[in-house]
Protein backbone atom coordinates (compact mmCIF):
# COMPACT_ATOMS: atom_id res chain seq x y z
CA UNK A 1 0.00 0.00 0.00
CA UNK A 2 1.51 3.62 -1.32
CA UNK A 3 1.91 6.58 1.09
CA UNK A 4 0.57 9.61 -0.13
CA UNK A 5 0.73 13.20 0.95
CA UNK A 6 -2.64 14.86 1.80
CA UNK A 7 -1.43 18.47 0.26
CA UNK A 8 0.41 19.13 -3.04
CA UNK A 9 4.00 20.41 -2.31
CA UNK A 10 5.83 22.15 -4.70
CA UNK A 11 9.02 21.74 -5.79
CA UNK A 12 11.95 23.98 -4.85
CA UNK A 13 14.05 23.59 -8.00
CA UNK A 14 10.31 24.35 -10.33
CA UNK A 15 8.37 27.80 -9.27
CA UNK A 16 6.31 28.32 -11.67
CA UNK A 17 4.44 31.36 -10.63
CA UNK A 18 7.61 32.87 -8.79
CA UNK A 19 8.43 36.23 -10.53
CA UNK A 20 12.31 37.11 -11.23
CA UNK A 21 13.69 39.87 -9.10
CA UNK A 22 14.22 42.99 -10.81
CA UNK A 23 17.71 44.17 -11.87
CA UNK A 24 18.98 46.11 -8.36
CA UNK A 25 19.28 49.94 -7.84
CA UNK A 26 23.23 50.00 -8.07
CA UNK A 27 23.16 48.20 -11.71
CA UNK A 28 20.60 50.73 -13.03
CA UNK A 29 22.73 53.19 -11.37
CA UNK A 30 25.98 51.48 -12.97
CA UNK A 31 24.62 51.37 -16.45
CA UNK A 32 23.45 54.91 -16.12
CA UNK A 33 26.79 56.39 -15.71
CA UNK A 34 28.42 53.74 -18.37
CA UNK A 35 25.92 55.04 -20.68
CA UNK A 36 26.24 58.94 -20.07
CA UNK A 37 30.29 58.43 -19.80
CA UNK A 38 30.20 57.00 -23.08
CA UNK A 39 27.81 59.69 -24.29
CA UNK A 40 30.64 62.84 -23.15
CA UNK A 41 33.66 60.80 -24.75
CA UNK A 42 32.01 60.97 -28.01
CA UNK A 43 30.38 64.12 -27.86
CA UNK A 44 33.99 65.49 -26.76
CA UNK A 45 35.29 63.82 -29.90
CA UNK A 46 32.78 65.10 -32.52
CA UNK A 47 31.09 67.37 -31.02
CA UNK A 48 33.60 70.24 -31.84
CA UNK A 49 33.06 68.46 -35.54
CA UNK A 50 29.22 68.77 -36.15
CA UNK A 51 28.67 71.32 -33.56
CA UNK A 52 29.34 74.92 -32.99
CA UNK A 53 31.84 75.53 -29.84
CA UNK A 54 34.25 78.88 -30.26
CA UNK A 55 36.54 80.91 -27.83
CA UNK A 56 36.19 84.27 -28.07
CA UNK A 57 36.24 88.11 -26.20
CA UNK A 58 34.04 90.55 -25.24
CA UNK A 59 34.85 93.43 -27.10
CA UNK A 60 34.28 97.66 -28.07
CA UNK A 61 35.32 99.63 -30.59
CA UNK A 62 38.35 101.54 -29.33
CA UNK A 63 39.67 105.00 -30.05
CA UNK A 64 42.94 105.85 -28.98
CA UNK A 65 43.45 109.58 -27.28
CA UNK A 66 46.91 110.73 -28.23
CA UNK A 67 48.71 113.40 -28.78
CA UNK A 68 50.01 114.21 -32.62
CA UNK A 69 53.25 116.17 -31.67
CA UNK A 70 55.99 115.29 -28.65
CA UNK A 71 54.66 116.16 -25.35
CA UNK A 72 54.96 115.62 -21.87
CA UNK A 73 51.91 114.58 -19.46
CA UNK A 74 51.04 117.42 -17.18
CA UNK A 75 48.13 115.70 -15.45
CA UNK A 76 45.56 113.10 -16.11
CA UNK A 77 42.08 113.71 -14.69
CA UNK A 78 40.29 110.27 -15.53
CA UNK A 79 41.04 106.87 -14.30
CA UNK A 80 40.62 103.20 -15.79
CA UNK A 81 37.22 102.56 -16.07
CA UNK A 82 35.93 106.28 -16.20
CA UNK A 83 32.78 107.44 -17.92
CA UNK A 84 33.50 110.35 -20.44
CA UNK A 85 31.65 112.79 -22.52
CA UNK A 86 32.22 113.48 -26.05
CA UNK A 87 34.27 116.98 -25.34
CA UNK A 88 35.25 116.36 -21.99
CA UNK A 89 39.37 116.88 -20.86
CA UNK A 90 41.01 113.70 -19.50
CA UNK A 91 44.55 115.19 -19.73
CA UNK A 92 47.03 118.25 -20.11
CA UNK A 93 50.22 118.38 -21.75
CA UNK A 94 52.90 120.89 -22.27
CA UNK A 95 54.75 120.86 -26.27
CA UNK A 96 58.18 122.99 -26.62
CA UNK A 97 57.22 121.59 -30.11
CA UNK A 98 54.03 122.84 -30.71
CA UNK A 99 54.72 126.29 -29.20
CA UNK A 100 57.67 127.05 -30.94
CA UNK A 101 55.27 126.30 -33.96
CA UNK A 102 52.71 128.70 -32.78
CA UNK A 103 54.83 131.21 -32.25
CA UNK A 104 56.66 130.70 -34.97
CA UNK A 105 53.34 131.20 -37.63
CA UNK A 106 51.85 134.01 -35.56
CA UNK A 107 55.55 136.08 -36.41
CA UNK A 108 55.45 135.53 -40.06
CA UNK A 109 51.93 136.01 -40.33
CA UNK A 110 52.61 139.74 -38.12
CA UNK A 111 55.63 140.31 -40.58
CA UNK A 112 53.09 139.21 -43.44
CA UNK A 113 50.56 141.93 -41.82
CA UNK A 114 53.31 144.79 -41.64
CA UNK A 115 54.28 144.29 -45.29
CA UNK A 116 51.03 144.53 -46.76
CA UNK A 117 50.41 147.66 -44.41
CA UNK A 118 54.26 148.79 -46.22
CA UNK A 119 52.71 147.98 -49.75
CA UNK A 120 49.45 149.59 -49.39
CA UNK A 121 50.80 152.52 -47.79
CA UNK A 122 53.75 152.71 -50.96
CA UNK A 123 50.68 151.87 -53.28
CA UNK A 124 48.92 154.79 -52.35
CA UNK A 125 52.27 157.29 -52.28
CA UNK A 126 52.14 155.83 -56.29
CA UNK A 127 49.01 156.56 -56.82
CA UNK A 128 49.61 160.29 -55.98
CA UNK A 129 52.49 160.77 -57.90
CA UNK A 130 51.77 159.17 -61.06
CA UNK A 131 49.73 161.87 -62.50
CA UNK A 132 52.75 164.54 -61.66
CA UNK A 133 55.32 162.06 -63.28
CA UNK A 134 52.86 161.97 -65.94
CA UNK A 135 52.71 165.26 -66.57
CA UNK A 136 56.41 166.23 -66.43
CA UNK A 137 56.85 163.81 -68.75
CA UNK A 138 54.69 165.54 -71.81
CA UNK A 139 55.74 168.24 -70.59
CA UNK A 140 59.30 167.30 -71.38
CA UNK A 141 58.14 165.94 -74.47
CA UNK A 142 56.89 169.19 -76.04
CA UNK A 143 59.67 171.19 -74.52
CA UNK A 144 61.82 168.72 -76.59
CA UNK A 145 59.83 168.58 -79.89
CA UNK A 146 60.02 172.61 -79.72
CA UNK A 147 63.22 172.84 -78.96
CA UNK A 148 64.22 170.36 -81.75
CA UNK A 149 62.67 172.38 -84.68
CA UNK A 150 64.33 175.64 -83.09
CA UNK A 151 67.51 173.59 -83.58
CA UNK A 152 66.94 172.36 -86.78
CA UNK A 153 66.59 175.91 -87.78
CA UNK A 154 69.68 177.21 -86.13
CA UNK A 155 68.10 178.78 -83.15
CA UNK A 156 68.90 176.38 -80.57
CA UNK A 157 72.11 175.44 -79.46
CA UNK A 158 73.56 172.30 -78.81
CA UNK A 159 73.46 172.65 -74.54
CA UNK A 160 70.07 173.40 -74.41
CA UNK A 161 69.09 170.53 -76.60
CA UNK A 162 71.10 167.96 -74.38
CA UNK A 163 69.39 169.76 -71.29
CA UNK A 164 66.31 168.91 -72.68
CA UNK A 165 67.37 165.49 -73.69
CA UNK A 166 68.19 164.92 -70.29
CA UNK A 167 65.21 166.04 -68.68
CA UNK A 168 62.62 163.94 -71.05
CA UNK A 169 64.78 160.76 -70.45
CA UNK A 170 64.44 161.43 -66.83
CA UNK A 171 60.53 162.33 -66.65
CA UNK A 172 60.28 159.24 -68.91
CA UNK A 173 61.83 156.83 -66.71
CA UNK A 174 60.28 157.93 -63.73
CA UNK A 175 57.35 157.22 -64.98
CA UNK A 176 57.95 154.26 -66.36
CA UNK A 177 59.50 153.31 -62.92
CA UNK A 178 56.64 154.29 -61.16
CA UNK A 179 54.31 151.97 -63.14
CA UNK A 180 56.39 149.13 -63.24
CA UNK A 181 57.04 149.84 -59.39
CA UNK A 182 53.21 149.47 -59.21
CA UNK A 183 52.55 146.48 -61.10
CA UNK A 184 55.00 144.85 -59.05
CA UNK A 185 53.57 145.82 -55.71
CA UNK A 186 50.14 144.71 -56.55
CA UNK A 187 51.53 141.16 -57.79
CA UNK A 188 53.35 141.06 -54.26
CA UNK A 189 49.89 141.80 -52.70
CA UNK A 190 48.37 139.18 -53.86
CA UNK A 191 50.78 136.92 -53.50
CA UNK A 192 51.11 138.07 -49.69
CA UNK A 193 47.31 137.22 -49.35
CA UNK A 194 47.48 133.73 -50.33
CA UNK A 195 50.77 133.37 -48.20
CA UNK A 196 48.73 135.24 -45.39
CA UNK A 197 45.33 132.93 -45.75
CA UNK A 198 47.98 129.56 -45.70
CA UNK A 199 49.54 130.69 -42.60
CA UNK A 200 46.03 131.77 -40.84
CA UNK A 201 45.34 128.40 -41.73
CA UNK A 202 47.87 126.83 -40.67
CA UNK A 203 47.90 128.58 -37.18
CA UNK A 204 44.35 127.48 -36.85
CA UNK A 205 44.59 123.92 -37.33
CA UNK A 206 47.87 124.43 -34.86
CA UNK A 207 46.00 125.84 -32.28
CA UNK A 208 43.27 123.49 -33.08
CA UNK A 209 45.75 120.36 -32.81
CA UNK A 210 47.35 121.96 -29.61
CA UNK A 211 44.23 123.28 -27.57
CA UNK A 212 46.43 124.83 -24.58
CA UNK A 213 47.71 121.47 -24.08
CA UNK A 214 44.19 119.95 -23.55
CA UNK A 215 43.64 116.97 -24.44
CA UNK A 216 39.80 116.14 -24.65
CA UNK A 217 37.61 113.27 -25.72
CA UNK A 218 36.71 112.52 -29.09
CA UNK A 219 33.53 110.62 -28.11
CA UNK A 220 30.94 109.19 -25.54
CA UNK A 221 32.96 105.99 -24.06
CA UNK A 222 34.65 104.29 -21.04
CA UNK A 223 38.40 105.21 -20.46
CA UNK A 224 40.55 101.30 -20.67
CA UNK A 225 43.18 100.11 -18.89
CA UNK A 226 46.02 102.33 -20.47
CA UNK A 227 46.48 105.52 -19.11
CA UNK A 228 49.45 107.51 -19.30
CA UNK A 229 51.27 108.81 -15.94
CA UNK A 230 51.58 112.40 -15.27
CA UNK A 231 55.33 113.38 -16.08
CA UNK A 232 55.78 110.69 -19.31
CA UNK A 233 56.93 111.85 -22.74
CA UNK A 234 55.13 111.02 -25.63
CA UNK A 235 56.11 110.36 -28.98
CA UNK A 236 53.91 111.57 -31.60
CA UNK A 237 50.79 108.88 -32.09
CA UNK A 238 51.51 107.16 -28.72
CA UNK A 239 48.10 106.94 -26.76
CA UNK A 240 47.27 109.02 -23.63
CA UNK A 241 44.12 106.74 -22.71
CA UNK A 242 42.38 104.34 -24.45
CA UNK A 243 38.57 105.09 -25.08
CA UNK A 244 35.76 102.30 -25.58
CA UNK A 245 32.90 103.01 -27.19
CA UNK A 246 29.63 101.84 -29.50
CA UNK A 247 27.53 98.45 -28.40
CA UNK A 248 29.77 95.64 -27.44
CA UNK A 249 30.33 92.39 -29.64
CA UNK A 250 32.22 89.21 -29.61
CA UNK A 251 35.54 88.09 -31.55
CA UNK A 252 34.62 84.64 -31.61
CA UNK A 253 37.58 81.90 -32.88
CA UNK A 254 36.33 79.15 -35.09
CA UNK A 255 37.76 75.73 -35.44
CA UNK A 256 39.34 75.48 -39.26
CA UNK A 257 38.75 71.41 -39.37
CA UNK A 258 34.89 71.49 -38.32
CA UNK A 259 31.94 70.17 -40.95
CA UNK A 260 29.71 72.40 -40.57
CA UNK A 261 29.08 75.91 -41.83
CA UNK A 262 29.10 79.09 -40.82
CA UNK A 263 26.26 82.08 -42.01
CA UNK A 264 25.92 85.45 -41.66
CA UNK A 265 22.98 86.04 -39.54
CA UNK A 266 22.99 82.15 -37.67
CA UNK A 267 21.81 82.44 -33.97
CA UNK A 268 24.09 81.38 -31.48
CA UNK A 269 24.65 81.65 -28.24
CA UNK A 270 27.27 83.20 -25.74
CA UNK A 271 28.01 82.36 -22.52
CA UNK A 272 30.84 83.26 -19.74
CA UNK A 273 29.55 79.89 -17.97
CA UNK A 274 27.24 81.68 -15.34
CA UNK A 275 25.17 83.37 -17.65
CA UNK A 276 23.74 82.93 -21.33
CA UNK A 277 22.31 85.34 -23.78
CA UNK A 278 21.70 85.46 -27.90
CA UNK A 279 23.14 86.64 -30.66
CA UNK A 280 23.78 86.38 -34.26
CA UNK A 281 26.47 86.17 -36.49
CA UNK A 282 27.88 89.50 -38.29
CA UNK A 283 30.73 89.30 -40.13
CA UNK A 284 33.01 86.39 -40.83
CA UNK A 285 36.42 87.18 -41.58
CA UNK A 286 39.74 85.65 -42.81
CA UNK A 287 42.21 83.35 -40.35
CA UNK A 288 43.99 84.87 -37.46
CA UNK A 289 48.45 85.27 -37.82
CA UNK A 290 48.02 83.88 -34.27
CA UNK A 291 45.66 83.26 -31.33
CA UNK A 292 45.34 85.40 -28.28
CA UNK A 293 47.95 84.22 -25.96
CA UNK A 294 44.59 82.67 -23.62
CA UNK A 295 43.44 81.06 -26.34
CA UNK A 296 46.53 79.11 -27.48
CA UNK A 297 47.19 75.70 -26.40
CA UNK A 298 50.31 74.86 -23.82
CA UNK A 299 53.33 73.23 -25.78
CA UNK A 300 52.06 73.20 -29.43
CA UNK A 301 51.95 74.72 -32.50
CA UNK A 302 50.48 78.08 -33.34
CA UNK A 303 47.13 77.32 -34.25
CA UNK A 304 45.19 80.02 -36.68
CA UNK A 305 41.20 79.76 -36.83
CA UNK A 306 38.68 82.09 -38.52
CA UNK A 307 37.12 84.72 -36.99
CA UNK A 308 33.80 85.68 -36.90
CA UNK A 309 31.87 88.84 -35.75
CA UNK A 310 29.09 87.92 -33.28
CA UNK A 311 26.37 90.89 -32.48
CA UNK A 312 25.07 90.96 -29.00
CA UNK A 313 21.45 91.25 -28.08
CA UNK A 314 21.88 92.27 -24.52
CA UNK A 315 25.80 93.06 -24.00
CA UNK A 316 25.66 95.37 -21.35
CA UNK A 317 25.41 91.40 -18.71
CA UNK A 318 29.49 90.47 -20.36
CA UNK A 319 32.33 92.71 -18.99
CA UNK A 320 34.92 93.67 -22.17
CA UNK A 321 37.29 91.62 -22.43
CA UNK A 322 35.68 88.45 -20.77
CA UNK A 323 36.35 85.28 -22.02
CA UNK A 324 33.19 83.62 -23.20
CA UNK A 325 32.11 80.63 -25.91
CA UNK A 326 30.14 80.94 -28.44
CA UNK A 327 28.34 77.54 -29.18
CA UNK A 328 25.07 76.68 -31.61
CA UNK A 329 21.39 76.83 -29.70
CA UNK A 330 21.00 72.79 -30.23
CA UNK A 331 24.19 72.16 -28.27
CA UNK A 332 23.63 69.96 -25.23
CA UNK A 333 24.36 72.67 -22.49
CA UNK A 334 22.05 74.74 -24.34
CA UNK A 335 19.07 72.43 -24.63
CA UNK A 336 19.35 71.65 -20.66
CA UNK A 337 19.15 75.75 -19.95
CA UNK A 338 16.52 75.90 -22.07
CA UNK A 339 14.48 73.51 -20.30
CA UNK A 340 15.46 74.83 -17.21
CA UNK A 341 13.83 77.85 -18.12
CA UNK A 342 10.47 76.50 -19.47
CA UNK A 343 10.19 74.17 -16.47
CA UNK A 344 10.99 77.87 -14.20
CA UNK A 345 8.60 79.64 -15.82
CA UNK A 346 5.61 77.16 -16.15
CA UNK A 347 6.23 76.83 -12.33
CA UNK A 348 6.06 80.29 -11.59
CA UNK A 349 3.37 80.70 -14.26
CA UNK A 350 1.23 78.31 -11.74
CA UNK A 351 2.22 79.51 -8.48
CA UNK A 352 0.58 82.71 -9.82
CA UNK A 353 -2.23 81.70 -10.64
CA UNK A 354 -2.50 79.99 -7.74
CA UNK A 355 -1.87 83.23 -5.79
CA UNK A 356 -4.36 84.77 -7.57
CA UNK A 357 -7.25 82.65 -7.00
CA UNK A 358 -6.14 82.69 -3.58
CA UNK A 359 -6.28 86.32 -3.28
CA UNK A 360 -9.54 86.93 -5.72
CA UNK A 361 -12.54 88.09 -3.99
CA UNK A 362 -14.91 87.14 -6.65
CA UNK A 363 -13.87 83.90 -6.33
CA UNK A 364 -15.27 81.41 -3.53
CA UNK A 365 -13.02 78.09 -2.62
CA UNK A 366 -15.20 75.47 -1.35
CA UNK A 367 -14.20 72.47 0.51
CA UNK A 368 -14.47 69.92 -1.73
CA UNK A 369 -12.33 72.15 -4.22
CA UNK A 370 -8.98 69.96 -5.11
Amino acid sequence: MAIKSLRVRPRPDNLANQARQSQSLARRIYLGALVAGAGWIAYSVAGPLLLLAADGLVMQDREVVGAEYTAQVVSVSVKPGDRVAQGQPIASVVSTQMLDLVSDLETRLAQSQTRRLQIEARLGAIQSTLPSAERRAQDAEAAWSVVDKAGQKGFSTVTRRAELAHERYEAAREEASLRAERSSLVAELDTLAANRERLTAALDKARTAYRDGIIVAPVDGTVGARVASPGSVLRPGEAVADLHHGRKFVVAYVPTNRLYAIHRGDAVVVSDGATRREGRVERIEGLTDTLPGEFQPNFAAIERRQVIRVGLEDGTVFPLQAKITVSTPLAPANLIDKAQSLVVSAAAAAASVAMGRGHDPHVVVSRNDP
